[in-house]
């Protein structure tokens, strides 16, 4: 994890210590259970599409613990007749119903091709007066998804503009952008709600070659959050969507800019929003994909100029047309404060010891062989976060793989290469996790046997939690006496300064005072001197006086 990651979790940790409150994880729908949490929809497409919903006997809907992922594909092994209501799709809906929540959708595959219609959306009962939130929808060979909202005449954004506040940027009706989420508004086209074009690469092909990814939906009542939509790709997920409870500000600080935020208040209330089902289907043509045939340059490209057409006789054309999903978690909100825990978790054996980094957290270790490559799969309890990982075979020398991150299933994956073809078999191996604050843990694993079995060891404690809080403390003495002693170098010099200021002063001062001095002992000089002169002359007439008048009495 880089370091802006450790900036925002200090940021996030201050702002949840204000506000409180978080989104704790209540269910994960994976595996060959996820189609329990679900009904299958086989009446009419609403949208009057040349489809035909289909149930779970069809065969188009499946776990495939392969991949460990749920597949809903579109048929591609028949031609519809000419009475029925399309090609063979699925649409799921679920079961329960909610009023907020934070769901985390994680989707490998999402369908896409001319005459495809997929969405992952959410609807309440007497629509649209409970209103529908579209999270994933788009048509064609779209490379971008749409984010829309669809009300009653209650919510417009055309006054109240949230767009300097998502990554998105509004798409366009009739005569001016699609800011109203009233179905009939008349300056939109019919039903198209208060649209969000996505970013690039959020939807087709361009979503699909990098392996998909997570589309996040936060669903609040309150005015401030409202509706916020991310669309995260496979190697842009954060680590933060693996945890079991997570806060308002660490969605802020960790997923960033929402793609799409539709914030409630006066103008759009929340009440807009009810009782909502979550709803994930292929449509074929109908309204969208088939009124924007021509225009999308479907007609041109497949040659056909309807697309009914189009899909009843040209099945090997649906190949992609299919979806490929990991799980879908649902969090409700909680008041208070977290309990820490992540959430992350692996399949394999693990190992635990307490970590370091001044925490309580815990680190689970799993480290897997696979051909060269080495997967090392950790657990983290609590508030540290791993910045990189290192391993080094016994038989290496000096040498280390050093580990990038990857994504395998919900837990958090390290994959480190052999290092100058060396093995792993049988050999002890010592994994290093750290993070910005230096090291968290130190392992010696064991590998139990040979090949790509899974092996496991503990943590050793030649190195604990202990040895990594007395270094941390260490590191945080030597970091206070070192700022002390530069504070105090700056005090001197300021004083110094400060001191040769006053001297220089003082001297000037005291020079001009005996400059003045001087002129005073030479006036009090001059007029002494004047003053004998004056004496003398005074003497020199009384003397001529007294000689004149002896001579006057002779």
């Amino acid at each position: 994890m880089a370091s802006s990651s450790i900036k925002a979790l200090v940021a996030s940790t201050l702002i949840t210590n204000c506000f409180g409150g978080y989104w704790k994880l209540e269910e994960t729908w994976s595996g060959a259970d996820f189609f329990s949490h679900f009904n299958f929809i086989t009446s009419d497409d609403p949208t009057h599409g040349y489809v035909d919903y289909s149930s779970s006997s069809s065969g188009l809907a499946f776990y495939d613990s392969t991949t460990d992922s749920i597949f809903l594909k579109t048929d591609t092994a028949s031609t519809p007749s000419s009475s029925s209501r399309g090609r063979k799709a699925i649409r799921l809906e679920s079961i329960t119903r909610y009023d907020t929540g934070l769901f985390i959708f994680d989707a490998v595959h999402i369908p896409y091709g001319c005459g495809v219609w997929p969405a992952f959306w959410t609807f309440g009962p007497s629509w649209p007066d409970n209103g529908e939130i579209d999270v994933i929808e788009e048509v064609n060979d779209a490379s971008y998804t749409g984010h829309t909202l669809h009300t009653s005449n209650n919510c417009d954004f055309t006054s109240n503009d949230p767009s300097s506040q998502m990554e998105g940027t509004w798409s366009y009706g009739q005569s001016a952008k699609a800011t109203n989420c009233w179905v009939n508004d008349p300056e939109q086209y019919t039903n198209q709600g208060c649209s969000v074009r996505g970013r690039t690469g959020t939807f087709g092909s361009s979503w699909n070659s990098g392996g998909g990814g997570v589309a996040i939906l936060l669903l609040d009542k309150s005015e401030v959050n409202g509706i916020k939509i991310w669309m995260k790709k496979r190697s842009n997920i954060p680590d933060i969507i693996y945890s079991s409870e997570i806060t308002t500000a660490q969605m802020t600080a960790f997923l960033g800019t929402p793609d799409a935020y539709f914030p409630f208040g006066s103008h759009c209330p929340s009440s807009s929003f009810n009782t909502q089902r979550l709803t994930i289907n292929t449509a074929l043509c109908g309204d969208w994909a088939g009124g924007v045939w021509s225009s999308s340059g479907c007609a041109t490209s497949t040659g056909y100029g309807s697309c009914s057409d189009f899909v009843r006789w040209e099945r090997a054309q649906f190949s992609n047309a299919y979806w490929q999903i990991k799980y879908l978690k649902i969090f409700s909100y909680s008041s208070g404060t977290p309990s820490g825990g992540t959430g992350t978790t692996s399949s394999t054996t693990t190992s635990t010891t307490s970590s370091g980094s001044g925490s309580s957290s815990a680190v689970s270790l799993t480290v897997r062989e696979n051909a060269n490559n080495w997967w090392v799969a950790i657990q983290i309890d609590g508030s540290t976060w791993i910045d990189g990982v290192k391993i080094q075979g016994a038989n290496w020398g000096s040498s280390w793989a050093t580990c990038s991150y990857n994504s395998w299933g919900s837990a958090n994956v390290w994959t480190c290469q052999n290092v100058d073809g060396k093995t792993y078999d049988s050999v002890p191996l010592k994994v290093v996790l750290t993070s910005n604050e230096g090291l968290v843990a130190y392992a010696d694993v064991y590998s139990t046997s040979s090949g790509s079995s899974y092996s496991s060891g503990t943590f050793n404690s030649a190195y604990t939690a202990e040895d990594d809080a007395e270094t941390a403390s260490k590191l945080k003495w030597t970091v206070i006496v070192a700022f002390v002693i530069v504070a105090l170098l700056v005090v001197l010099v300021i004083a110094g300064i400060g001191y040769c200021g006053w001297r220089r002063m003082k001297m000037n001062k005291a020079g001009r005072h005996s400059v003045a001095q001087d002129d005073e002992v030479m006036m009090e000089n001059q007029v002494s001197h004047e003053a004998e002169e004056m004496n003398q002359e005074i003497e020199i007439e009384a003397e001529v006086v007294e000689t004149t008048k002896n001579v006057n009495d002779a």
